[in-house]
């Protein structure tokens, strides 16, 4: 990691980033203001002082991006948006909330997953997992999902995806697994703290952290955690959440922080220890303390390239992370 190079440019004006996307197969992002109600585009190349303002939200309601491929699919209260990138207005708009008087509230998107391009996976603030027919090509009698489960009976704040498992977790400490070839759903209890973020990853693994900074490593065939650590010295309740990957083929975990750092950890092979490795440091006002949180993070093994983006509007880049 001698020759990583850091740059950041202005992505959003007085606002924090909500969240962003890499689209794929290219040098570009999106990213969503959390107040100024605005999907942009930005290069990532050298010279990413502008950016194209591609959706701005009515009533002035805060967007997140959900996935970005094809289509850009972006999310604002219970409503999912799925745009083409070239137009301005949305190719189809889908309802969170099924129409179904057994769920009685309006269920808020808070994530979502794309599963091979052709369904899309969501959790919310009613404790049902809905999934969605995304193919264009296909007439739809309805704008809702083709399937509701629920899990558990408390707001669900995360999916991950891998293979034939979707995993899911929430306000009440657990990790919900389902087998696709059966709909077999098996549930874990992983923490006394709700699980703000999963990722799922090969050989039954999800990486995920808790309300207090705790990040497991956790098997869901053994339904036991492999390894863990926690990002905060001492352990406190998180102010902001934050983002984490697993590069398997690096055997590294890497995470963003709420103190303007991106961490990295080695993990061994068989992924029973994890041992701190190195730390990336982002250019912020130290008088800012309260914006310099890291909310989003993420690895792009194509360029070599980690993304972050926080409170500020700031998006942090450093290339050539590995050498």
């Amino acid at each position: 990691m001698q020759d990583i190079k850091y740059r950041q440019f202005q992505a959003h004006e007085n606002t924090y980033i909500s969240s962003f996307s890499i689209i794929e197969n290219s040098n570009f992002i999106l990213t969503a203001g959390g107040r100024d109600s605005t999907i942009r585009l930005h290069s990532l190349t050298e010279d990413a002082s502008t950016s194209i303002i591609v959706r701005e939200a009515p009533q002035n309601k805060n967007y997140s991006i959900v996935d970005s491929s094809d289509m850009c699919i972006g999310s604002m209260d219970d409503k999912i948006e799925i745009f083409d990138l070239a137009k301005t207005t949305p190719v189809r708009i889908l309802d969170n909330t099924p129409n179904d008087p057994t769920h009685n509230r309006t269920n808020f998107v808070i994530d979502a997953k794309i599963l091979n391009k052709n369904m899309l996976v969501t959790c919310g603030n009613n404790h049902t997992m809905n999934m969605f027919d995304i193919r264009m090509n296909v007439v739809h009698g309805t704008n809702g999902p083709f399937t509701s489960i629920a899990l558990g009976e408390r707001s669900l704040y995360s999916i991950g995806y891998h293979g034939y498992n979707i995993c899911c977790s929430g306000e009440d400490g657990r990790i919900y697994t389902m087998d696709l070839r059966n709909s077999e759903v098996i549930c874990d209890q992983v923490s006394n703290y709700p699980i703000l973020k999963i990722h799922q990853y090969p050989n039954d693994l999800t990486l995920s952290f808790d309300l207090y900074g705790q990040v497991r490593l956790f098997n869901n065939r053994s339904g036991l955690t492999s390894c863990s650590y926690n990002i905060n010295e001492p352990v406190r309740r998180l102010t902001h959440t934050f983002d984490l990957q697993m590069i398997p083929e690096r055997n590294c975990i890497i995470n963003s922080t709420n103190i303007g750092e991106i961490q990295f950890y080695s993990v061994n092979k068989d992924r029973t220890q994890v041992r701190k490795r190195t730390t990336l440091k982002a250019v912020v006002d130290q008088n800012q303390i309260s914006t310099n949180y890291l909310n989003g993070m993420k690895f792009d093994p194509v360029e070599n390239r980690v993304i972050a983006s926080g409170g500020t509007g700031i998006i942090h880049v450093w290339d050539n992370v590995f050498g």
